[in-house]
Parts: C-alpha cells; sequence; structure tokens
C-alpha cells in the first residue's frame, strides 16, 4: 500500500512525540540526581559548617592536609575517609588524581600505622580515623 504524504507526515509526529516522551523521562532522572547531589551538599554544610580551618590546606601534602583534617573534624567521633576527602577538597586541598580517594585512603591507613591517627573498623565495616590523643 502506498504511503501518502500525510502518512509520512503522521509517522513523523508520532516519532518525534517519542523522541520528546524519552527526553522528559531523561530529563526527569537527571533532575532526581541533581536532587540528591544538593541533598548531599546540604548535609555536608550541615557536618561542617564553617568549613574553614585555621590553616588552609591548599599547597599542603596529602599527608599534612589528612593529617591536619582527622585533627580537626575527627576528634569528636572520629570520621570516615570520604569525608576527610570533602573537607579536604573544600579547604584549599588540590589534586588531579583520578585516584584521590584511593590514594587518600593509604595515606590515612599509614597515618594510623605510624601513631599520628586512630583508627578502627566502624559503620558498616568501613574504616574510621580519630585524632590521637
Amino acid at each position: 500500500m502506498a504511503e501518502t504524504s500525510q502518512d509520512r507526515l503522521i509517522l513523523l509526529k508520532g516519532r518525534y512525540i517519542s523522541q520528546i516522551a524519552t527526553k522528559k523521562e531523561e530529563l526527569a532522572d537527571l533532575e532526581k540526581k541533581l536532587k540528591v547531589i544538593e541533598e548531599v551538599t546540604s548535609e555536608a554544610n550541615e557536618l561542617f559548617p564553617s568549613q574553614t580551618t585555621s590553616e588552609s590546606l591548599a599547597g599542603k601534602g596529602i599527608s599534612e592536609a589528612a593529617l591536619i583534617t582527622v585533627n580537626m573534624i575527627g576528634k569528636n567521633g572520629g570520621v570516615s575517609s570520604g569525608a576527610v576527602a570533602s573537607y579536604m577538597i573544600s579547604n584549599g586541598f588540590t589534586t588531579t588524581s583520578k585516584n584521590f580517594r584511593v590514594i587518600l585512603g593509604q595515606t590515612l591507613d599509614r597515618l594510623r600505622e605510624k601513631g599520628k591517627i586512630l583508627g578502627s573498623q566502624e559503620a558498616k565495616g568501613k574504616p574510621w580515623f580519630y585524632k590521637a590523643n
């Protein structure tokens, strides 16, 4: 059966309607992700309200910056390596490493082994770090 111009336009309209529906779903997914990011940011700001230290972490090495951070925010109940990473970046520490969190985890373990900070396995088996006495 031969298609007429009107049949082609109807097919084209259907395709566009389908594409619009798909894009709306993608947009809704992105909006959900953005909302989660905003919620996490809000929680982080509540956890670390000042986000300032007496000493900026800019220009510090990872060991020194991690030690300062744990001593600053790990003194009341400990802190996770993820929170240490967020705090460091928020307070001027810069890195170009794609493996920053892995390197930071290893650095925190080394600082614990040297006795400069304390550590334990808490919170669903994840390590927590504390200021050494």
